[in-house]
């Protein structure tokens, strides 16, 4: 439950915010960071069943006829969190030892 609230956090803030520095850290990516706008942004559930981000950066508050409009979307996974249908909410699963 701490992780859906910080995502939800995380998107609030950043949905109202242009021109300002976006951080998301995920296991697949460390750190990324973009000085443009946020244009979309959507959690989801991914195909193994784990909690998934993508948001769309965009530079179109620069761009131009010698800078064209680029749109570049990026997926954030979150393994150890998945979506449980009966409690309607994404919750972390304990890893298995072997």
């Amino acid at each position: 439950m701490p992780v859906a609230i910080l995502l939800a956090v995380l998107f609030t803030a950043s949905a109202s915010a242009t021109g300002g520095a976006i951080s998301v850290t995920s296991p697949e990516h460390p750190q990324t960071f973009s000085y443009g706008e946020v244009i979309w942004h959507e959690l989801y559930v991914g195909s193994g069943g784990e909690l998934a981000a993508r948001i769309t950066f965009s530079n179109m508050s620069y761009a131009g006829d010698d800078n064209p409009r680029r749109d570049e979307p990026f997926d954030f996974r979150f393994p150890g969190v998945q979506f449980h249908p009966a409690q309607g909410a994404f919750l972390r699963v304990a890893a298995t030892a072997n």
